[in-house]
C-alpha cells in the first residue's frame, strides 16, 4: 500500500498541455494513452466529458489506465475535484472490473480523508461517500478472462480495500474516519445482522479510549 500513503501524503499534477483540437472522444482516448492528468480532469469538467469516459470505458485497457489516473489525480480547484468525485462514483457504479474497483475505492477514500479536518466533517463525509455509492450500483465483480459474474462482490471489494489501506495510514485521525465512520457503515451494508470477527480490533479499540474531537484538533 506504498501508493495510498503517497496518495495521502499529497501529489502535485505535472503541468501538461491542454487538449489539442480533435473530436471529445479521440481527446479522451489520447489523454489516457499518454497519461495526460491535466487533460483528462479539464475533460471530465463537463457532462459530456464524463459521458464519453464512461462509454469509452466498456473497453477495458482504456477502463484500467482511467481508473488509475482518476484515483490518483489530487486537484487542487474544488470544482475540478467536484467533477473528479462524481466521474469515480459513476466509473465505481458501472464498471465489473475488481482492480477498477480497488483503483477508485482506493482514490475516493484518500480524497475523503484529506477533506476531513474534524470529527464532524469526517462523519458527514463519510455518510455521504457511503450514500452514494449505494445509488445505482451495479454490485458484481466479472472472473478476468471468464464470463462468470460474482454478486455482492463489489462491495465486498471496497471493504477489502479499506482494510489494506487502515494498515497503511500512519495518523490516527485517518484511522479514525476508516475504521469508526466508513468501515461500520460498509460492514452494516454487506452483512447488516452481524457484526464483524475482526476490522482493526487494536486500532478501534484504541481510538474508543480517546475523544475524537481531541484526536481530529490535535492534528490540524
Amino acid at each position: 500500500m506504498l501508493a495510498a500513503m503517497v496518495l495521502i501524503a499529497g501529489r502535485t499534477v505535472p503541468a501538461q498541455p491542454h487538449p489539442q483540437t480533435g473530436g471529445l472522444r479521440h481527446q479522451m482516448i489520447e489523454a489516457v494513452q499518454q497519461r495526460n492528468e491535466i487533460t483528462l480532469l479539464d475533460l471530465i469538467r463537463e457532462p459530456a466529458g464524463r459521458q464519453e469516459l464512461l462509454a469509452l470505458s466498456d473497453n477495458s485497457v482504456f477502463e484500467v489506465g482511467a481508473a488509475k489516473m482518476l484515483a490518483a489525480s489530487l486537484p487542487q480547484s474544488p470544482e475540478v475535484r467536484k467533477a473528479l468525485r462524481q466521474t469515480e462514483l459513476s466509473l465505481l457504479r458501472q464498471t465489473d472490473d475488481e482492480s477498477v474497483v480497488k483503483e477508485l475505492c482506493l482514490g475516493l477514500l484518500v480524497s475523503e480523508i484529506r477533506e476531513a479536518r474534524d470529527s464532524s466533517m469526517a462523519l458527514t463525509a463519510a455518510d455521504a461517500l457511503y450514500d452514494d455509492i449505494q445509488k445505482d450500483l451495479n454490485d458484481v465483480i466479472r472472473l478476468r478472462g471468464k464470463e462468470e459474474v460474482i454478486q455482492g462482490e463489489k462491495l465486498k471489494t471496497m471493504l477489502e480495500t479499506a482494510d489494506a489501506l487502515t494498515k497503511a495510514v500512519l495518523e490516527i485521525r485517518e484511522k479514525l474516519f476508516l475504521n469508526e465512520y466508513w468501515l461500520e457503515r460498509m460492514f452494516q451494508l454487506i452483512s447488516p445482522r452481524r457484526r464483524p470477527k475482526r476490522l482493526f480490533r487494536e486500532q478501534h479499540q484504541r481510538s474508543k479510549r480517546h475523544s475524537p474531537a481531541n484526536l481530529f484538533g490535535n492534528y490540524s
